[in-house]
């Protein structure tokens, strides 16, 4: 039985037709009616839903400055001031990136220790002689052959201690060396990404506006609908504007998804240097290097719940000195903003309690017919049979 589009099979209607194509291709009427639920039903009207936090309060900044701070000095700064370091082993102290003694810093894959490793493999090949190297340089006399012997046997003793006490040293610096590729390279990267959202909480911070949904301006025009010749002001101000709005947009946008990805990160690199310190051994005392890791994460996770959040610590953080708003300016904003969304509360929820006591209404209507239909049967009921 062969297959045949369903626009073949069966004469439908154009309704019909219409319908399926809307099933296919997804219905835009249906985006238009949610469109216009969420703009009546919105909470904050004349204002846009979706930049409703807009206008971050003084404290994500305040908070925001110091977690970009705190990683810029775990990352950039040299751990043997103590201020930096993850913690300290014997007497080297151990960052993010480099391995530091009281004096100097060692490069990424080379520490203090690597250079017992290199003596040990010196010794062990200074410990092999010539016989041992070439195979035609036998001894012909017995007695020569047996000092030969014991002697090799001795230089294998030796040997197979300095190998095996250069593998426990190899092993840690190897450790180091993958601890400094894999977690100092992502907190070099989450650097980066907290710069660049510091940057787009500060372009939030300091607008004016919000951005609006209209596109860019074009050239004005005369009473006849001809283009007015500009100035070179006019044109600057102009471009200048048609720039300012999707920059503020893209600004809302990047930084709350940047800001929750980089409170998971930097949660991922707290945990992996607090594991690399309790598996190191000598490892004697925790640095404040990895304290400001931890305390970077909790503060980057309070910022995204105040990005996304509508609640009490929100209003309080936009309103209140809790929230550092010192200027007038922006309290007096904020007050507009929750002002705004407590009238679109309200009128909402007068609105769905109408609706609910409607409901109530034909409801109890549908019991009171069913009751009298039920009355009228059992008296039916009871002139036939009684």
């Amino acid at each position: 039985m062969s297959h045949r589009p369903y626009d073949l099979d069966l004469n439908y209607s154009d309704s019909e037709k219409g319908r399926m194509k809307d099933v296919e291709l997804g219905d835009p009427s249906s985006r238009t009616r949610t469109r216009k639920r969420i703009d009546e039903d919105g909470s904050s009207p004349a204002r846009s839903t979706d930049y409703f936090n807009y206008h971050p309060p003084t404290l994500t900044v305040l908070f925001s400055f110091i977690v970009w701070l705190a990683l810029l000095l775990v990352c950039f700064v040299r751990p043997n001031n103590g201020i930096t370091a993850l913690f300290q082993n014997d007497q080297d102290y151990i960052g993010l990136l480099r391995k530091c003694s009281a004096t100097e810093c060692y490069a990424w894959l080379s520490t203090s220790e690597s250079s017992g490793a290199s003596s040990s493999t010196s010794s062990t090949s200074e410990g092999l002689s010539m016989s041992d190297i070439l195979p035609g340089s036998e001894s012909d006399s017995s007695g020569s052959s047996g000092s030969s012997s014991s002697s090799r046997s001795k230089r294998a003793g030796t040997s197979f201690t300095s190998s095996s006490g250069g593998l426990g040293i190899a092993d840690t610096t190897s450790d180091l060396s993958n601890f400094y590729l894999t977690t100092g390279l992502a907190s070099i990267a989450e650097f980066w990404l907290m710069t660049y959202t510091l940057i787009f909480i500060l372009i939030r911070y300091f607008s004016k506006h919000l951005p609006t949904a209209q596109g860019p301006e074009g050239r004005p025009k005369d009473e006849k609908g001809n283009s007015i010749k500009e100035g070179t002001r006019e044109k600057i101000r102009r471009w200048f504007k048609s720039f300012k709005n999707p920059l503020k947009r893209v600004s809302f946008k990047l930084s709350r998804i940047f800001l929750f990805f980089a409170g998971w990160i930097v949660l991922g690199i707290s945990l992996d240097a607090t594991v690399q310190m309790i598996g190191t051994p000598g490892s004697n005392s925790i640095g404040l290097g990895l304290i400001l890791l931890h305390v970077c994460w909790v503060l980057l996770f309070l910022i995204t719940y105040l990005e996304l959040s509508r609640g009490s610590i929100r209003r309080k953080a936009d309103q209140t000195l809790w929230g550092l708003q010192f200027r007038h300016r922006l309290r007096e904003r904020a007050r507009n903003k929750w002002a705004d969304y407590d009238a679109a509360r309200k009128s909402r929820g007068g609105a769905s309690s109408s609706e609910h006591r409607v409901k109530k209404e034909e409801r109890d209507r549908e019991l009171e017919r069913q009751r009298r239909l039920e009355e009228e049967r059992e008296a039916r009921d009871a002139e036939l049979y009684g």
